[in-house]
């Protein structure tokens, strides 16, 4: 670490790193291809801790609101202007569940690229921010008196959550 007084802390939209990753290998990229030169560069630049930003599981619901906001579809095709379906993901604040994106890996493909960063003095950072859950959350239907009710909760519980009165309140 370079200065403990003053971590250095580079954050990277994950997704969008292995999209850009993806085009120049001409196939899905994961975190295993994450080159070794990347993490090195990183390093030189004295970095502390990276945090990488949506790693976790994402819906098809976060998917399909995604792809049918014509304002956002506008909006990411000005920002990568060969947009295909596939690239859009989803937010990245939709979670489905903590553990990592099979597309980028699982798990396992986390734990190895820890390893590398460690090697390079590299620290890893993930967020945990439990209100960051998909419409698809298992919990969603499970557990509906985790959530306080609000104009959207019809939506989401046309008869009311379980466990609340007529109003839709635990």
């Amino acid at each position: 670490m370079a200065n403990t007084s003053y971590p250095l802390l580079y954050q990277i939209n994950t997704r969008v790193w292995l999209n850009e990753l993806s085009r120049r290998l001409g196939r899905p990229a994961m975190l295993d291809d994450i080159a070794d030169t990347e993490l090195n560069h990183l390093a030189e630049l004295g970095v502390d801790w990276v945090w990488l930003l949506s790693v976790w599981r994402t819906g098809e619901a976060s998917r399909a609101v995604s792809r049918s906001r014509p304002e956002w579809r506008r909006e990411f095709a000005e920002t990568l202007p060969d947009l295909r379906e596939e690239d859009i993901a989803g937010s990245g604040f939709a979670i489905t569940g903590y553990t990592v994106a099979e597309n980028l890996g699982g798990d396992a493909a986390l734990v190895r690229l820890r390893r590398r960063m460690k090697a390079r003095g590299l620290q890893l950072l993930l967020d945990f921010v439990p209100n960051h859950m998909a419409l698809d959350h298992p919990w969603v239907d499970q557990h509906a008196e985790y959530f306080v009710a609000g104009h959207f909760a019809a939506q989401l519980w046309p008869s009311g959550p379980a466990g609340s009165d007529d109003r839709g309140a635990p």
